[in-house]
């Protein structure tokens, strides 16, 4: 992220007065302690005591809602933002950088934010979902990577004294005196490397990896079978945290129980084959397409859908995964023009990327036109009348627009380009080439 942002004259504006309020508000006065313990309006930091009235909290708001607005979401944690505006008031009374100068103080402060969101972070959890075969031992899927635990933690611990692991079956992290801390892993891991604000890091790894995962799904190879491929309508084992998915609970009916049962989630068996569509220049484009999108491209809408379609395939609930899969339609095929009709226009480019006839279009936009229906029900009533053939029916199509789009339209073109190819297709001219294979395993 560039740094912008920093020359906002609103924010500077907002910074300087927090920082005048806020060096205004030191406790010299030790009878005033009292009265602020009983109400809780201060703030100690530095060995320094600072009352905070209504103005100077109205202030601090106003700053961390402002550096909210200009930094990506998931750069912008309100509650190290806020940290680091105190360190810097503590700091330009009594600590490392003493000064008077709101001007500097402020600067000093932009100066810090910006450091800290631009740091790089590697996220490691344990990995649930993927399975290497015979000789495979990594997957790389842009940021997001797929490991040998016994290969790749060793270089990941050496350089931290206090911390040890171990394989075994599951996550479990055991803390030892005096001090020590171990961590068991499974076989697999995730290793991601990720810009974010410290407080967002395991979310936004999460949702690399739900992105990686569908664009894994959507490349696998379809001349051979793999037999714990995550099946359409089956419920998909979480990538990261460990899924309960045995059922919960007794059912009682006519002087019976019953209980137990449930289902095993699919997995993603990783082989040579797998490997040599995930190393190929093509899936490499796509990749970069993906997690490194030009702004306003087809890649960066593209990526945002496909971790709602993995969103939408972990969730156990018929409703979440209807909304989910909806979602990631919507992602790819809404446009920026608020006065289009939403409903008539993604029906209609829906059955235009999915089929050429005419006709099957027109039973096709039809088709979802009724499966919006039922989320207009949910979304604007919480009517629950979601269906498992009609969540199985929208994931289908789903999954199929994003193969088809996918392997049909380079993910660099303009989002705008993108929508002006459909719209003139609309009128009954085919939609760029006819792919060879269904999409979906």
């Amino acid at each position: 992220m560039n740094d912008q942002w920093k020359s906002d004259s609103d924010l500077k504006k907002k910074a300087k007065k927090f920082f005048e309020l806020a060096r205004n508000s030191v406790v010299t006065d030790t009878a005033q302690i009292p009265e602020l313990f009983s109400r809780g309006g201060f703030r100690m930091l530095g060995g320094l005591m600072f009352s905070i009235n209504e103005e100077t909290a109205h202030s601090q708001h106003e700053l961390v809602a402002r550096c909210v607005k200009l930094l990506e979401a998931k750069s912008a944690h309100e509650n190290e933002i806020e940290n680091l505006a105190w360190d810097c008031v503590q700091n330009s009374l009594a600590g490392e950088d003493v000064s008077s100068d709101i001007e500097k103080i402020a600067a000093d402060f932009l100066n810090a934010l910006h450091a800290h969101i631009q740091r790089q972070y590697q996220y490691v959890s344990p990995n649930n979902i993927i399975r290497f075969q015979g000789a495979v031992a990594q997957l790389c899927i842009g940021p997001v990577e797929a490991l040998l635990a016994s290969n790749h933690l060793p270089k990941l611990f050496e350089a931290n004294k206090i911390l040890s692991w171990s394989l075994g079956s599951k996550f479990e992290m055991t803390i030892s005196v005096p001090g020590g801390v171990s961590f068991e892993f499974p076989p697999v891991i995730w290793r991601v490397s990720l810009q974010a604000a410290p407080g967002h890091i395991e979310e936004e790894a999460t949702w690399l990896i739900n992105i990686a995962i569908s664009l894994l799904r959507l490349s696998y190879p379809t001349n051979k079978n793999y037999g714990l491929f995550p099946k359409n309508g089956a419920r998909e084992l979480h990538p990261v945290f460990p899924s309960q998915m045995h059922k919960q609970g007794i059912t009682f009916a006519d002087g019976n129980a019953s209980y137990g049962g449930g289902a095993v989630g699919g997995l993603y068996e990783i082989d040579s084959d797998v490997i040599a569509v995930t190393e190929s220049p093509v899936f490499k484009s796509r990749a970069k397409a993906i997690f490194s999108p030009n702004r306003r491209s087809l890649g960066e809408r593209f990526g945002q859908g496909l971790g709602w379609l993995t969103r939408g395939r972990q969730s156990a609930d018929r409703a979440e995964k209807f909304l989910f899969f909806f979602t990631a339609i919507e992602s790819l095929l809404s446009s920026d023009d608020k006065t289009a009709p939403v409903v008539q226009t993604i029906s209609r480019y829906v059955s235009v990327i999915l089929q050429d006839d005419t006709k099957l279009r027109s039973q096709l936009a039809g088709k979802l036109k009724s499966l919006y229906a039922i989320r207009s029900g949910l979304v604007h009533a919480g009517v629950r009348n979601v269906s498992n053939s009609d969540v199985n029916i929208i994931q289908h199509v789903t999954e199929s627009i994003y193969w088809v789009v996918m392997d049909r339209i380079e993910l660099t073109t303009s989002f705008i380009d993108f929508h002006e190819s459909l719209s003139e297709s609309s009128y009954g001219l085919p939609w760029m080439q006819k792919p060879e294979a269904p999409c979906v395993i």
